[in-house]
């Protein structure tokens, strides 16, 4: 395979994410991790400082495009290439693949008779039967140019095929094709035409398959590995030209990216190995504002391009004879030569020179003993007069339940326990709406084990913690409810499932603590999210569901009885006037033998007649993609006893839902169904639409505002590991700050330019600053060095030196770890007083996140999970921030399965002055359905916090 790959950008990357007390429990440790972070992704080399009077946070975007097999997982660049095109299997070929393409004969065919000029038509119906056994049908249906078809046998296919293709009942080609595959034959040949097929792909088991044709997955995944929010504005995949834009449509809260945040996206294409083409994808993620042009630069892009080497095209098997074969079986020779053909080209001489269509111009001679019709004709001689022609039309008249997407809000759900780590989730929410920690020793007992009969218990409750929908012990492989007693008329949109070890205990207060914790998890579950059947949630696997309005989506084995169509017509009698059916039968791959003579022995039929047999009553199995087959004989005579005749059919439905392949942590672009949900009453079906409120901490990042506390204590726990610290720059002196040194007796000016380093003379820090400005100092991980030290300079920067020579104003050395109280230094300390830098946060491995701000987002929504959209009217909101308003001035439309952001507001708190207060906000919308019946709907949403 030829392939090249550009990465512009490979870092790693290591996110900390702070919910449910989990923070502390997925981090990096160890000196190599910390030394290498530092030195690959801090300012050594210092780049060059923005000597800007207003610097902002660095902006950092990184990207990840990849491209794998969807059966496999095979990375594309690694996709094999096919080195033998000629079909060639050690025992028999299993499966063949063809493609129809309506052209004529090409000469190189056992043999081929075109009876009508091609292109043959758009739409054909092909019949496709064992050369030695036109009873044995191996493919009967309609197929487009272009489609594929697909003849398979767990056994062996026939060394022979007959194919036929026709157009309503007029014979239009038929075509020998040599399908022996190297064993006594010349063998097909990839990409050759065979008359109106082409050749595409063989097995010759389940693990040795050549198919031009694979399906492929991009997935791309842009993060935010800044120090501040920041907006995705671009957002794309150009593949070979075709631009797929993944922010088309999404709101922009989606797209504004917390520090540590992801946003994942995937297409899926088909390519040909067998075609001379290098594929091209090429990624791009902007984080830069198009009309201000500021963050500068935060964009990235990434290639990955591959193609395959193409076999040499063997010569091809010269027809039989260049002319009209002969009546001879030993003319067309089925051996082929070891000597290639004397011209490269084999004549396009027809095999059939005459120009009649007429499909019954005699039986065409075979090149093997046995003289197969060039059509499986239901008729056993061309002389018989008496025809007859058996049918099964359609498929199931049946209204299938099993459709595995969610269209309304859940009230249960159901999980099979699968064990594992977080690696194996599988879903399309994004990282907004789902993440998965696996709690490892020291701090815990994950991941969970995935041995059979191993015994877990499971936690499921509001993110608070305050509901609880699920609580027992559940053994892998078997599943549990969330709310299965009904207990709360609906589930949580946001939830938290939680697996511990319980350590041979049976007393759930004993189990339920951190040490023995292995997996924990938010996830969403109101449908505004992505949720289809089988999703991976970390151990978690999604089984069935039941919505609000009674509809249940399960992969439990549905048995419906199935209707069809069965008929008998006859199209021909000569001299007759009508046939008497003796027996028809039928067999069936799902339901063995079939008797239907009881329903036809001794009935007349006249020319024309269509005779309706009594349904076949069929059990279906609707959780997976599944094709009944159904073959069918009729028996008749003459009235006068004369002349017997007799037809068949082979009739095949595919039915079932074929459940999607999913990438992990992918964009919510939500998968195809095959069977829709039947469309409700739009007189009867009621207005759903709900008012939400939404609260994250966008800084630091909590998915809940719930969870934010105000500093239990300003002073860091006694021998904590530091790893974060942010200042504000005040502009002070020393005032008795240990280890701080004033260099001059000037004020400090309220512009300066700060470098903190440690002895490892990494910088932490290297910008101008203002007065009010934050300074961060991440450790991206744990500190090296014992203490950090810093310099505050009079900003004179030389951009040629990539300097600062400014004037030192003064210098302070900062501990790295929070020493005890009896040390002569100070600990750290929130809120106090360091020379010009006063300390507003930092994070250590005994004391988590101590914070004197945080900046709150509330979000207030409108969502309906409803099938016909809500027009609203009125949504009055009360906050606790910004007071009283009314969001809508005008009717707003939400449509069906959507949901619209009505307002954001952002607030910063200070939660020192704010310890124990509590923040309330209500939403009330009023709207009515927008289906004929216009139904009235109204919601009401009340959401507090306390500090």
């Amino acid at each position: 395979m030829k392939f090249t790959t550009s990465v512009l950008t490979v870092l790693p990357t290591v996110l900390a994410v702070a919910h449910g007390g989990v923070a502390d429990l997925a981090k990096e440790d160890g000196n190599f991790w910390n030394r290498y972070l530092q030195q690959s992704m801090s300012m050594t080399p210092p780049p060059t400082p923005a000597p800007t009077p207003a610097p902002t946070p660095g902006c950092d975007v990184s990207l990840t495009l990849n491209c794998t097999t969807v059966d496999s997982g095979i990375p594309c660049t690694e996709i094999p290439d096919i080195e033998e095109s000629v079909c060639t299997c050690p025992d028999c070929v299993r499966e063949l693949v063809f493609t129809y393409t309506g052209e004529g004969c090409s000469g190189s065919e056992m043999e081929c008779t075109d009876f009508v000029d091609a292109p043959h038509p758009e739409s054909a119906t092909i019949t496709i039967t064992d050369e030695a056994d036109s009873s044995v049908s191996l493919f009967e249906g309609t197929v487009s140019i272009g489609e594929t078809v697909t003849i398979e046998n767990a056994d062996c296919l026939p060394a022979t095929l007959v194919a036929t293709v026709a157009s309503g009942a007029d014979l239009t080609q038929t075509v020998v094709i040599d399908s022996s595959c190297g064993v006594g034959g010349a063998g097909l040949v990839l990409t050759a035409n065979y008359g109106a097929f082409k050749s595409v792909g063989y097995s010759c088991s389940e693990t040795e398959t050549f198919n031009c044709f694979d399906e492929v997955v991009y997935g791309i995944e842009a993060c935010n590995t800044g120090g501040a929010d920041e907006e995705l504005y671009e957002f794309y995949l150009d593949l070979d030209g075709a631009i797929f834009d993944f922010t088309d449509g999404v709101p922009e809260s989606d797209l504004m990216l917390p520090p540590g945040e992801c946003y994942s996206a995937f297409q899926e294409r088909f390519i040909d190995r067998c075609a001379d083409i290098e594929y091209c994808a090429k990624a791009v993620a902007n984080m830069t504002n198009p009309e201000t042009g500021i963050p500068f630069p935060c964009d990235q892009e990434e290639e990955v391009k591959f193609s395959f080497r193409q076999p040499p095209t063997p010569e091809p098997t010269p027809p039989p004879t260049p002319g009209t074969p002969a009546p001879t079986p030993s003319t067309p020779e089925p051996t082929p030569e070891p000597t290639p053909a004397p011209t490269p080209a084999p004549t396009p001489t027809p095999a059939t020179p005459e120009p009649t269509p007429s499909p019954t111009a005699g039986p065409t001679p075979s090149p093997t003993p046995g003289t197969p019709a060039p059509t499986p004709a239901p008729s056993p001689a061309p002389t018989s007069t008496c025809i007859i022609d058996v049918g099964i039309e359609g498929c199931f008249n049946f209204t299938t339940p099993f459709d595995n997407n969610c269209q309304g809000r859940p009230t249960i759900v159901t999980f099979r326990y699968n064990g594992g780590d977080c690696s194996q989730s599988d879903n399309l929410q994004d990282r907004q709406k789902f993440d998965c920690f696996d709690v490892e020793p020291p701090e815990g007992s994950g991941p969970p084990p995935t041995g059979a009969g191993i015994e877990a218990y499971i936690l499921a409750t509001t993110l608070q913690g305050e509901d609880v929908y699920f609580e027992g012990f559940v053994e892998i492989g078997k599943t549990f409810t969330l709310n299965e007693g009904l207990e709360y008329d609906k589930l949580s949109a946001d939830m938290n499932i939680t697996v511990y070890d319980p350590m041979g205990s049976e007393d759930p207060g004993e189990i339920v603590n951190q040490a023995n914790m292995m997996q924990t998890m938010f996830l969403h579950l109101s449908c505004s999210q992505p949720l289809f059947l089988l999703d991976r949630f970390g151990a978690q696997q999604v089984v069935e569901w039941v919505e609000d309005d009674g509809r249940v989506v399960s992969t439990q084995v549905a048995t419906t009885s199935g209707d069809l169509e069965l008929s008998l017509n006859t199209t021909g009698v000569d001299g007759e006037e009508g046939i008497r059916l003796l027996e028809t039968n039928i067999i069936s791959n799902t339901e063995g033998f079939i008797n239907k003579t009881d329903e036809v022995n001794g009935v007349i039929i006249s020319p024309g007649d269509v005779l309706p047999l009594a349904p076949i009553d069929i059990t279906l199995d609707l959780s997976q993609r599944t094709r009944y087959t159904f073959f069918t004989t009729v028996v008749g005579e003459t009235l006068d006893g004369s002349t017997e005749c007799n037809g068949f059919d082979f009739h095949e439905c595919i039915v079932g839902q074929a459940l999607p392949p999913a990438f992990p942590t992918l964009a919510p672009t939500p998968s195809p169904t095959v069977t829709p949900y039947p469309t409700p009453d739009p007189l009867t079906t009621e207005c759903v639409a709900e008012a939400e409120i939404r609260c994250i901490v966008t800084d630091p990042f909590l998915s809940d505002c719930e969870d934010l506390q105000a500093p239990s204590d300003l002073r860091c726990s006694d021998g904590a590991e530091l790893t974060e610290l942010v200042f504000e720059f005040t502009g002070n002196k020393c005032d008795g700050t240990e280890l701080c040194e004033d260099l001059s007796e000037d004020p400090i000016p309220d512009e300066v330019y700060i470098e903190i380093t440690d002895c490892e003379t990494t910088g932490f820090y290297q910008a101008s600053a203002n007065q009010g400005d934050r300074i961060t100092v991440n450790s991206r991980g744990n500190f090296l060095c014992p203490t950090i030290e810093i310099s505050i300079q009079t900003l004179d920067f030389n951009l040629t030196a990539e300097a600062n020579e400014g004037e030192e104003l003064q210098t302070l050395v900062l501990p790295t770890s929070c020493l005890s109280a009896a040390e002569d230094v100070d600990g750290i300390t929130l809120n106090e007083d360091y020379g010009a830098l006063k300390l507003i946060r930092y994070t250590s491995d005994l004391d988590g996140v101590q914070t004197e701000f945080a900046t709150v987002q509330m979000n207030y929504v409108v969502v309906n999970p409803g099938a016909f959209g809500a027009s609203i009217a009125s949504a009055q909101l009360s906050s606790g921030f910004s007071g009283d308003q009314d969001l809508v001035t005008s009717p707003t439309v939400v449509g069906a399965r959507t949901e619209l952001q009505l307002f954001t507001e952002t607030v910063t708190v200070n939660l020192l002055e704010s310890a124990e207060t509590t923040f309330g906000f209500s939403l009330s919308i009023e709207g009515e359905s927008t289906s004929e019946g216009a139904q009235v709907c109204a919601s009401d949403e009340i959401y507090e916090f306390t500090v």
